[in-house]
């Protein structure tokens, strides 16, 4: 069975959107300090909006943001703009964090180049292809 026909199914579809999502929220919010849903984690959401449409998004690359797209629109047909939401503030969060840590020094050279937004976006599309791969290994769940 191939990977984008696992999710085709009739199981649990809701389960896997909802799981997805939750690991993002909670891999945000745990960067952040703050409990998911709490209302610090709504300003943080209403704050960055604008930050990652002017700061952030010019700077990925097109086809890897398709292909998150793809990856997420795997899973989900209605709750896709809200996982990518989630997808694009867990980035800035990532990226933020790491361009302070950039600023103070505590990155090396190579480092810093991991902390590119395309590099950090490919390393979050893996993670989010993992969690994916998991749910569908116990859809039952």
């Amino acid at each position: 069975m191939s990977f984008l026909n696992l999710f085709n199914s009739k199981k649990n579809p809701k389960k896997i959107d909802n799981m997805v999502i939750g690991y993002l929220r909670r891999e945000t919010s745990k960067q952040l300090g703050v409990e998911p849903n709490s209302k610090e984690y709504n300003d943080f959401c209403i704050s960055s909006k604008g930050l990652i449409e002017f700061t952030l998004v010019p700077l990925l690359d097109k086809q890897l943001m398709q292909e998150v797209s793809d990856t997420l629109s795997s899973v989900t047909t209605n709750r896709l703009n809200e996982m990518v939401g989630e997808f694009m503030l867990q980035l800035y969060s990532r990226f933020s964090l790491m361009s302070i840590d950039l600023m103070d020094g505590k990155l090396t050279p190579e480092e810093a180049l991991l902390a590119e937004p395309n590099n950090l976006a490919k390393v979050l599309h893996e993670e989010i292809k993992s969690v994916i791969k998991q749910l569908g290994k116990h859809s039952d769940v």
